[in-house]
């Protein structure tokens, strides 16, 4: 089973992809995953500017059905993600890009109202 840190690295890399040589290296990692039976399957996708630039699905869906994975795959990841987003605040935080007290709505002005109230 890869760990945490190295699908969040492999997450980091595709959603910082421009260009076809990395998103290719990241297809070829994936493909290592699925060949040694650490994953079943996968979808990756790169976003640049707001537009996407790569997507792929590799492996199997169902492994029992031999169904292949899609790109339109639905995942159940559930809390998972809260993993990903603590991590990736930290990081910025490090970076002096924002402070774990600010407010959402001093980066997501859009966000509703009651985000901006201490």
């Amino acid at each position: 089973m890869p760990s945490l840190l190295s699908l969040f690295l492999i997450f980091l890399l595709v959603s910082l992809a421009h260009c076809s040589e990395l998103t290719q290296k990241v297809d070829a990692v994936m493909n290592q995953f699925v060949d040694r039976a650490e994953i079943s399957g996968a979808v990756t996708m790169a976003i640049h500017q707001g537009e996407i630039i790569h997507i792929s699905a590799v492996g199997m869906a169902n492994p029992d059905s031999k169904e292949p994975m899609s790109k339109n795959a639905l995942f159940r990841i559930v809390s998972l993600t809260k993993n990903y987003s603590a991590v990736l605040v930290k990081i910025l935080e490090e970076q002096g890009k924002l402070s774990v007290h600010d407010k959402v709505s001093k980066h997501l002005p859009e966000s509703p109202r009651r985000y901006s109230i201490p």
